[in-house]
């Protein structure tokens, strides 16, 4: 399934996937709607995020969220977020794509291992504790101590 905005110029896709004969078997949803999300996520076998550039990664998070395994770029943001819970690639090595996709399509120990270790590193995410530090990152510019934890 090919989720998200496709190219302005989708031809040299749509050949691809032509010269593969895989035209009965990709969908094309576009733009999900967010609450869409979950359920297409929970029916993945696996996230394939090999990006370019990401400022962050919420599809990343989202999928490891919902026990899916990811593969993605080892690069920018993403390393940080998803590094030793995802499977990553350089996303200019298109070897390293296949074999990753290969390995999590075919091997159900390690999409089950990749899909554990998601599901804990995306505890480390909520908009309440992106909220918290947010204000923590405030206080500090404007020269205020941090809050004490509650004894």
């Amino acid at each position: 399934m090919l989720a998200g905005p496709l190219p302005k110029n989708p031809g040299r896709l749509e050949a691809l996937i032509s010269a593969l004969d895989l035209e009965s078997c990709v969908k094309r949803p576009g733009i999900v709607d967010e609450e869409d999300l979950p359920g297409l996520y929970a029916g993945a076998d696996a996230l394939l995020y090999p990006t370019l550039y990401e400022g962050f990664g919420l599809p990343v998070i989202e999928a490891m969220a919902c026990g899916v395994p990811v593969l993605t770029s080892g690069t920018s943001a993403l390393q940080e977020i998803a590094g030793g819970y995802a499977y990553l690639v350089d996303p200019m090595d298109v070897e390293a794509i296949a074999t990753g996709i290969v390995l999590l399509a075919t091997d159900e120990k390690v999409r089950a291992d990749y899909a554990e270790l998601g599901k804990k590193r995306a505890l480390d995410f909520s908009w309440d504790k992106a909220a918290e530090r947010t204000l923590e990152v405030y206080g500090a510019a404007l020269g205020e101590p941090a809050p004490r934890e509650p004894e």
